[in-house]
């Protein structure tokens, strides 16, 4: 029997032209030298691009993240706006799926704003990476945007494990503990966490 697997790429950070010029400035200096990624990769792809990628790497789906990296206002931080990851998934949904970007700064607001991206974008679950925050998963902070999750039935991503050094004016704690999710899991035992 010859099976093709087809495969999820479950993080993806858009890159288009116009979300680099969203970046902050370290993002370049970060991604060309400390990953090695062209320089040309760093000015962006165009969706299309990117799905071609997809397809000569076998890739049926990506899951597309709105990036939320630290609260607004704080240098080297920035979001991506949940409808630039909503366009594209509108166009393409055979391919792209949304995954809304928390920040807990941002309090009931904040909550407010993932089930919007939810219930009427459309995007099947929430991400966050602790460090950027410098809250550690199991803070209390967190916990109202996991009882949405909970209540609106999708996961929630995260980043665990070691922060590394993004950008060398604000190095970031690694606050990511994976025994932090323990007490997650515990509070929140219908909580779906990737």
């Amino acid at each position: 029997m010859n099976r093709t697997i087809k495969v999820i790429d479950c993080v993806v950070n858009p890159i288009t032209p116009e979300v680099m010029k969203l970046r902050p400035a370290w993002s370049r200096a970060f991604w060309t030298g400390k990953f090695g990624r062209d320089a040309k990769l760093a000015d962006g792809l165009t969706h299309e691009q990117m799905l071609d990628l997809m397809d000569r790497a076998g890739i049926e789906r990506a899951l597309l993240i709105a990036t939320k990296t630290g609260q607004q206002g704080i240098p080297g931080s920035w979001h991506l706006p949940y409808a630039m990851v909503a366009e594209a998934v509108q166009r393409w949904p055979e391919r792209f799926s949304g995954l809304a970007g928390l920040d807990p700064t941002e309090g009931m607001a904040g909550v407010r704003a993932f089930e919007h991206a939810v219930r009427e974008y459309g995007f099947v679950g929430a991400h966050f990476y602790p460090h950027w925050f410098e809250l550690a998963p199991d803070h209390a902070r967190w916990y109202p945007f996991y009882a949405k999750c909970v209540e609106l039935d999708v996961p929630v991503q995260l980043q665990v494990g070691q922060s590394l050094i993004y950008d060398p004016n604000r190095p970031l704690k690694s606050v990511g503990r994976p025994i932090t999710l323990d007490a997650v899991a515990c509070d929140f035992p219908e909580l779906k966490l990737v």
